[in-house]
């Protein structure tokens, strides 16, 4: 490599600040690290010219030094100041760090707290963010448009263009059973569904059957969206330009008309639907027998929620298919006990759900657990999608393959050295069977939570790739996304794939499109929650004390979580107490000067907010 080289190639950004940047050369194939300080401003997406610094073992590093193209045209925001004829703009697709400053309108006044679309110029300066105001769309102060500016700020599509809706139209409204005979009639096979309480789009349901042997018949039947959704139709463009459906607190983003994900596709109870069946026969210990794929017409049975079905395997409640629950249930813990000989990590976490009120502000916060109901659906799920990979890697048929590389060393010494700071006693590095004890030993205790969090941390995201390197986090060597063609588009072109084996599909294109467009509903999912979690605290009693814990100590103070809410906050060590801390980095903790108190991990405390700020989106948190 020439001393000063230059490439050029499209910015991806990180959560953290920093980015990559893939050059359109082949004399550098892998991606070239940009550090926090040397982004220029580039955004995702951004068209940029990188000077090439240099490589290490980690791999080749540089600085943006020009931004060819932008890719965004406009932006949405909070007005978080104005002074003269400029106002200033904070944007959560661009984070807190770039700021865009525009001209104010003469007919519309503005300030702070106004929610605004800005168009950015098309001469924009490299290292700043200027543009013109272009649409209102209200204020800060009201919670109702949370999720309509969040469209916005992250520029997701919501409504469907006329081609895609005239399409839909010549749809058939119900499925006619007696138009379908080339498909395997399963509509006397007791299927059924189990999705959370407030799903609408059902995209699979299971049946189970034992074998004369005694062997467990596992059916995964998947909507068959593929037979709806043509190739180079206007549904498949639309669903391709969206890769995904968001999920918000009160309204779903969908990649598909709700005509097809809310009704036609919905695997909904008592009415025939059409899917993809796979039926996987396993032995008692959980080895795959065999299996086969083939189209299919269901009907399902049953609608269940995960809450119904605990109350009828808890006995709590009485159903006809409580059979059916209990064998699907020794099934799951018979696929749960052969995950675990892999040597893959078994995270039970619990998750949140909010509950709004009519005002758009969350009225409770509830815990939902990750019960052996959930636990059941993930269980069948990860396996149809590994039998599918393998299936179509078996055949050499391409497929953008759901990868996971493996956690880099020194994030895995942080981790270890964080679990010690608890009591924890590791290998360095440990084995997998070290972090299964692990992870076993804490099961149920105050900790694990936020034990589980630091580990996930730690590792690399999982994307899409046609290139099959496996999948470190379930210990697999193939693996997929198949289970979810309603909400992914993925799952989708998985579908035809395994009917039409077609070796001519752009699969880079669609990994990388639909990767991209995954971080970018997390990113919008994340903002509108984090926003939401504010509007709640913002409700409580500004005395209200959160019993919590500490998760992280780092030399500027420390992160805690509210248990009760998965809540996790920051403290700056200026807002520890009444007293001069001094950080010991060894024994990663604060310890007060005077009164000899301390923070380390793990530590049970007790919090209060000192103040919530909307408009900058800051929440400052202190000790009580």
């Amino acid at each position: 490599m020439k001393k000063d080289q230059y490439v050029t190639g499209f910015f991806k950004s990180h959560r953290l600040g920093f980015g990559f940047v893939k050059p359109n050369t082949k004399k550098i194939i892998s991606e070239v690290f940009i550090p926090k300080n040397a982004t220029a401003f580039a955004v995702e997406g951004d068209l940029v010219r990188v000077k090439v610094l240099g490589k290490d073992s980690k791999g080749y590093e540089g600085e943006v030094a020009e931004i060819l193209q932008r890719k965004l045209k406009n932006v949405a925001g909070t007005v978080t100041a104005t002074a003269g004829s400029k106002g200033y703009l904070l944007s959560p697709l661009l984070g807190p760090s770039k700021e865009v400053e525009f001209t104010l309108p003469k007919k519309v006044k503005l300030k702070a707290g106004d929610r605004i679309v800005i168009q950015l110029d098309s001469n924009n300066s490299k290292r700043k963010f200027k543009g013109r105001f272009k649409k209102y769309l209200g204020t800060i102060k009201d919670p109702m448009i949370d999720t309509d500016v969040a469209i916005d700020e992250f520029a997701l599509k919501q409504d469907f263009p006329a081609d895609v809706i005239q399409e839909v139209r010549k749809l058939p409204p119900e499925i006619d059973a007696s138009a379908y005979p080339d498909r395997e009639d399963l509509q006397k096979l007791t299927t059924f569904t189990i999705d959370p309480e407030t799903a609408k789009d059902y995209d699979d349901a299971i049946s189970l059957e034992q074998t004369k042997k005694g062997h467990y018949q596992l059916g995964v039947h998947i909507a068959d969206v593929s037979y709806f959704v043509e190739e180079g139709t206007a549904l498949d463009r639309e669903a391709f330009l969206r890769c995904n459906s968001t999920y918000f607190p009160d309204r779903c983003v969908s990649m598909l008309p709700k005509e097809l994900a809310d009704n036609l596709c919905s695997l909904k109870a008592n009415v025939p639907r059409l899917t993809v069946s796979t039926f996987m026969t396993f032995d008692s210990d959980g080895q795959l027998l065999n299996y086969r794929i083939t189209r299919s017409i269901i009907k399902s049975c049953q609608r269940f929620s995960y809450e119904q079905v605990k109350l009828i395997l808890d006995k709590k409640k009485k159903h006809k298919l409580y059979t059916n629950l209990v064998e699907l249930e020794k099934l799951a813990l018979i696929l749960k006990k052969s995950r675990k000989a892999r040597g893959c990590i078994d995270l039970a976490l619990a998750d949140s759900k909010m509950v709004l009120g009519k005002t758009g502000i969350p009225k409770a916060i509830k815990k939902v657990e990750y019960d052996i109901t959930h636990q059941m659906i993930e269980e069948f799920m990860l396996k149809n999608n590994e039998v599918v990979a393998r299936h179509l890697s078996q055949k050499e048929i391409p497929i953008p393959y759901r990868i996971h590389e493996e956690p880099k060393s020194d994030n895995i010494l942080s981790f270890v050295q964080m679990a010690e700071t608890l009591g924890a006693s590791l290998n360095s590095p440990p084995t997998q069977q070290d972090l299964q004890e692990l992870f076993e030993s804490i099961k149920g205790t105050s900790i694990e939570h936020h034990m589980s969090i630091h580990f996930i941390k730690c590792m690399k995201l999982a994307n899409y790739n046609p290139e099959n390197i496996g999948h470190y986090g379930l210990q697999l060597d193939y693996y997929c996304h198949f289970t979810s063609p309603i909400r992914r588009y993925v799952d989708l072109v998985i579908h035809r794939q395994v009917f039409k084996e077609l070796k001519d599909v752009n699969i880079s294109e669609i990994a990388e499109r639909c990767s991209d467009q995954e971080r970018l509903s997390a990113k919008a999912e994340s903002a509108v929650r984090e926003l939401k979690m504010m509007r709640y605290f913002k409700e409580q009693d500004i005395k209200k004390v959160y019993p919590s814990i500490v998760t992280k100590v780092k030399h500027f103070g420390i992160f805690f979580e509210i248990p009760e809410l998965l809540y996790e906050g920051f403290i700056h060590v200026s807002d520890l107490g009444n007293d001069y801390f001094i950080y010991d980095e060894k024994k990663g903790r604060f310890k007060g000067e005077r009164r000899k108190s301390s923070f380390e991990v793990g530590k049970k405390i007790k919090t209060k907010i000192r103040s919530i700020n909307l408009i900058q989106r800051e929440l400052e948190w202190t000790t009580s």
